[in-house]
C-alpha cells in the first residue's frame, strides 16, 4: 500500500470543512480562520473548532479594530444559526 502524505494542518483542515467550522480558536488568546490556519505553526492543546462571528468592540482584545472573531458559537447569543 502506498504511504500518502498529509500533514497535520491538512488533517485538521480537512476535518473543520467537514464539520462546517471556520476555523480555530483559544479563548481570549487567538484564532485563526481555515484560509490561515495555524499561522504560528505551533498549535496549541486547548485550541477549539469554532466559528468566524463580527467583532464585537464592547468585548475585543484589540479595541474592536479587526473584522472578525472565530468563537464557539455561531452568534453571540449563543444560538447556532
Amino acid at each position: 500500500m502506498p504511504k500518502i502524505e498529509v500533514d497535520l494542518h491538512e488533517i485538521v483542515r480537512q476535518w473543520l470543512s467537514r464539520y462546517d467550522y471556520d476555523g480555530l480558536f483559544n479563548e481570549g488568546v487567538c484564532g485563526c480562520e481555515l484560509s490561515d490556519l495555524m499561522p504560528c505553526s505551533e498549535p496549541q492543546m486547548d485550541c477549539q473548532p469554532g466559528y468566524k462571528v463580527p467583532c464585537d468592540p464592547a468585548t475585543c482584545e484589540e479595541g474592536g479594530g479587526c473584522n472578525y472573531h472565530i468563537a464557539a458559537v455561531k452568534n453571540r447569543t449563543g444560538k447556532n444559526e
